[in-house]
């Protein structure tokens, strides 16, 4: 259970990030669907990867037999797993049509 919600935790950070980056402040229908669309991306994304994969993580520094202190967790929700997910989802919003808003004819 303490795996959803760092991952819930992690997607909410993500909509927050993305809705002050991609949006136009007076634009609210407009600001709302470019949200729905990243975290529906990113939902999508993250539900891909498969849970069983594990990847290495710790320091690179050696001790002093040489050795280094690594362990193994799951990719998903890890932070490398988040930014391959904020890769792919960035590449797949270039595929979304622009829009004018009918009274400010301004691109969004």
């Amino acid at each position: 259970m303490q795996y959803l919600s760092a991952l819930s935790v992690q997607v909410l950070v993500l909509f927050t990030l993305c809705c002050v980056a991609f949006c136009e402040p007076t634009v609210q229908e407009l600001k709302c669907q470019v949200c729905k669309a990243l975290v529906t991306e990113s939902v999508a994304a993250i539900s891909k990867v498969d849970p069983k994969k594990k990847i290495p993580v710790g320091s690179f520094r050696l001790q002093a037999d040489g050795t280094q202190k690594q362990k193994t967790i799951p990719y998903a929700g890890s932070e490398a797993h988040m930014h391959d997910v904020l890769d792919e989802v960035c590449s797949q919003m270039d595929n979304y049509a622009q829009s004018a808003h009918k009274t400010l004819h301004s691109k969004v």
